[in-house]
């Protein structure tokens, strides 16, 4: 079971709820259908590139929706500060000092 503190937000598709929960600096995405145990989607490193897809998710129609709905969940919880800004060394242009 998870803690509810590392609970970004959901989001539904038909018959399925989306859960993105923060573990460390990486948000993942998990999907249930009705009161089934969650299975993992994909994580996301940062806004800036791909998620990392996990299992039949890979080929899933729904990965462009699924990612646009994950980034937005993301930016609404890092406006409502509810969520960290990402780190600048984990951007891809970023240039270590």
């Amino acid at each position: 079971m998870h803690d509810d503190a590392d609970l970004v937000g959901e989001f539904t598709r038909d018959q399925y709820v989306f859960t993105l929960r923060r573990d460390g600096e990486v948000h993942r995405v998990e999907a249930r259908e009705g009161d089934s145990v969650p299975i993992p989607v994909c994580h996301i490193y940062n806004p800036y590139t791909s998620p990392g897809w996990l299992s039949g998710w890979f080929l899933d129609w729904w990965r462009p929706w699924i990612e646009l709905q994950a980034q937005r969940v993301i930016a609404e919880a890092a406006a409502a500060g509810s969520d960290r800004e990402p780190d600048a060394s984990t951007q891809p242009d970023h240039i270590p000092r």
